[in-house]
């Protein structure tokens, strides 16, 4: 495994807050990278168990997803999208609007 050494300004405090890297020094080390498609990488499965899929709509058996209530939902803010991939975004939400996969909400929800 290659090393990456990058001079980093690091501010000791005494504190007990968690320590954060910035966000420059991520990039650096390509710990975050910016993301630049709206491509899907999984209908290859949709293919391969191409015998539980009827429709975009349906499955051919009954399905019940659960959560862990160990861990319960969190709700989150919006996130911003980045420019470069609004429009296609936007068109693609309408497609999934106009199959029934998704539906627009106005309003908050539970």
């Amino acid at each position: 495994m290659d090393h990456v050494s990058i001079p980093t300004l690091f501010i000791i405090a005494k504190t007990n807050s968690v320590p954060i890297t910035g966000l420059g020094t991520c990039k650096k080390l390509n710990l975050v990278i910016r993301v630049m498609t709206t491509e899907c990488k999984y209908y290859d499965k949709i293919n391969e168990y191409s015998d539980c899929f009827k429709d975009i709509d349906s499955l051919s058996k009954i399905h019940l997803l659960t959560g862990d209530p160990k861990f319960p939902p969190v709700i989150q803010a919006p996130r911003k999208i980045p420019l470069a991939l609004r429009n296609k975004l936007k068109v693609e939400l309408k497609h999934m609007e106009r199959l029934g996969v998704i539906g627009k909400v106005d309003g908050p929800t539970d």
